[in-house]
């Protein structure tokens, strides 16, 4: 298995729970914020560990040939930055405050996350195949296997937003 077809079938996975967030959080009489919350950091857990797989291995490869400043790496980064920043948001909101200002987060995540899932998908990963050997990718995607273990990451995820430091 190639890093690359390794990386899709999580976004597959992905791109499925942001459906069902995205109803979730489209019918706020059915479910609770606290359950839409619940959602997304269910999903943040396994974005954060995918993220940390791409930043230190696809991304870090396909840097000599692309640069990380400009370009679609620095693209990516900005994105999996965004995508933090909006889950800290949907995380600290509280009942206090207006649950549109919780909708509103949630809808901007959905959106920011399928657009970056579309933009790998359609130009990086066939970017990636074009630059990176077979071998390399063969590689690349031990890494991505490893994060799949359910011990790849011992102990509790403490900060909210970043990757679990494995």
């Amino acid at each position: 298995m190639k890093a690359t077809e390794c990386l899709n079938s999580e976004h597959d996975v992905f791109l499925t729970q942001l459906d069902r967030i995205e109803l979730a959080n489209k019918q706020p009489a059915r479910y609770k914020p606290e359950a839409v919350q619940g959602m997304v950091e269910l999903l943040r857990v396994a974005v954060d560990r995918h993220a940390h797989v791409e930043e230190g291995g696809i991304y870090k490869a396909l840097e000599p040939h692309l640069g990380r400043d400009q370009g679609p790496l620095a693209v990516m980064d900005q994105e999996h930055e965004e995508i933090r920043k909006t889950v800290q948001e949907i995380a600290l909101w509280s009942p206090d405050s207006p649950r549109t200002v919780l909708q509103k987060s949630v809808a901007h995540f959905i959106e920011v996350l399928r657009s970056h899932i579309g933009k790998e998908i359609e130009v990086l990963f066939p970017l990636a195949e074009r630059i990176l050997t077979g071998k390399e990718l063969e590689h690349l995607a031990a890494s991505c296997a490893h994060e799949r273990r359910p011990d790849a990451c011992a102990g509790p995820i403490k900060t909210v937003g970043k990757p679990c430091g494995c």
